[in-house]
């Protein structure tokens, strides 16, 4: 065995372990990868280019590394194109620099498919490029379309993980009330309204328990006769209650405990301001279901906050 394959087996031993090592980081796997095949074939400069994507057209590729200088890769044949190079060197500060051979790889990816290009520029012994050099970068480009496989497909795990994490935090918190907690607010016996001062402005909640809470909020529900008048299942009050409590977030101030203090203030001015004169039932039944369910969800920032992180929703 040669020294130069000797040399070769162990970077590419070296490389297999980096690919597992390096997955969070394309731009340093491939600056690693493409270091490497420079060294060791012995060239001035390396690059690599990876196709965009979203356009899928092989004329349009994105550099992700390039070692000093100025290098544009073009379809067509490579004379013409140095030619054309040359000329365009003239007008640059680095024109001393001169191409005197180049070696292009296709990068490949898991389905077989070309996802990019690594280049090789200039031999330091101003030699060309020899078939153990295409052999050797040809190996190196393998290399570089599994890292770059890899840690695509670990982003894609991140990102999925990342969508998880949501689609669990919104079923903890947009979930219907369990059977058990149900069936215990069913049995609760209701106190009346003046245990609880629903009919004060001076309502205060503090020395509510959680369930008191569900239990004042059904209480002004039957005062205001809705629950007879639309035939509403006691039970089915009861459940959307309770769900509609487990649906706010432990935020400071736009909890269950403000929506309560919201409904108690509407139905205070219903009942002790006499409003609920000039109103009819289904509008007194909307405005208690809207003052309860009003901050649904609430993350407890304001507009402001939304607008300056730069969520969509802050402008609304």
């Amino acid at each position: 065995m040669s020294i130069l394959e000797f040399e070769r087996n162990q970077i590419l031993l070296k490389l297999a372990r980096s690919i597992f090592e390096e997955q969070s980081n394309l731009e340093c796997l491939v600056t690693k990868i493409m270091t490497e095949a420079r060294d060791l074939l012995k060239c001035e400069r390396c690059a690599v280019f990876l196709l965009k994507t979203e356009t899928s057209e092989a004329s349009h590729l994105e550099r992700i590394l390039e070692r000093p200088g100025r290098v544009i890769l073009n379809i067509g044949d490579v004379p013409s194109w140095m030619r054309e190079e040359a000329c365009n060197d003239e007008d640059e500060d680095n024109s001393d620099f001169t191409m005197r051979c180049i070696l292009c790889m296709p990068i490949f990816n898991g389905q077989k498919t070309v996802i990019g290009v690594a280049q090789l520029i200039n031999k330091v012994t101003m030699q060309p490029f020899t078939d153990c050099d295409v052999s050797i970068f040809e190996a190196f480009a393998i290399f570089c379309g599994l890292g770059i496989h890899n840690t695509q497909m670990y982003e894609n795990a991140c990102k999925l993980m990342a969508k998880q994490k949501v689609a669990l935090e919104c079923l903890s918190y947009h979930a219907t009330a369990s059977s058990e907690d149900t069936r215990k607010l069913i049995k609760d016996s209701i106190p009346s309204a003046t245990v609880y001062n629903l009919y004060s402005f001076k309502f205060i909640d503090f020395d509510l328990s959680d369930m008191d809470t569900c239990r004042a909020t059904i209480r002004m529900f039957l005062e205001c006769n809705l629950v007879q008048q639309y035939h509403i299942p006691y039970d089915v009050l009861c459940r959307w209650v309770l769900s509609v409590k487990k649906n706010y977030r432990p935020v400071k101030y736009h909890n269950w405990r403000h929506a309560l203090n919201v409904a108690q203030t509407m139905f205070a001015m219903l009942k002790t301001g006499k409003m609920e004169r000039f109103m009819s039932d289904l509008e007194i039944l909307g405005l208690l279901v809207a003052c309860l369910c009003h901050d649904l969800d609430h993350r407890g920032t304001n507009n402001a906050f939304q607008t300056k992180v730069g969520y969509c929703w802050g402008s609304w």
